[in-house]
């Protein structure tokens, strides 16, 4: 049987250099889309402790990482959205959602919830202009209300 190797789709600018001060749109999910965070009901959403959790260390992201400021971000059953400010070169995008990803894993599982994971890797976006980052922060702010419409997201 022939080797089949499974080539993964670069998920990052190529040639971008991701410590550039401007704003950027990430996603994080849970491991397997694991509702792990709470619930929406009516368009609302409820905090569990592990979303509370989460949310809690994304705040706590600029306290520890100078020159990095948060803007809008909302925490849903599997997943966070935000829009990340970079305002000097001292950190990649990568480095900053490793090192939220680190601290907030440790807070779960420490609160109880064990089998807590991240998924491998995030979605990110370059936000290119006024428009561009309202619409983002629109999509951000609404998310909730489309939870149910996706049937990806009702497990």
């Amino acid at each position: 049987m022939a080797d089949i190797q499974h080539t993964r789709k670069p998920l990052r600018l190529t040639h971008y250099n991701y410590s550039t001060a401007g704003f950027y749109f990430v996603t994080i999910c849970t491991k397997d889309r694991a509702c792990m965070f709470g619930s929406i009901e009516e368009g609302t959403m409820h905090l569990n402790a592990a979303g509370l959790l989460a949310r809690e260390e994304w705040t706590k992201t600029l306290t520890y990482l100078k020159g990095v400021e948060l803007d809008v971000f909302v925490v849903m059953p599997n997943h966070l959205h935000a829009i990340l400010i970079i305002k000097e070169q001292a950190y990649t995008l990568g480095d900053i959602i490793g090192h939220y990803k680190s601290r907030a894993s440790k807070g779960i599982r420490k609160a109880g919830f064990m089998g807590f994971a991240w998924q491998r890797l995030y979605h990110d976006r370059v936000i290119r202009g006024e428009k561009d980052l309202e619409r983002i922060r629109e999509y951000i702010v609404n998310n909730r209300l489309k939870w149910e419409d996706n049937e990806e997201n009702v497990r």
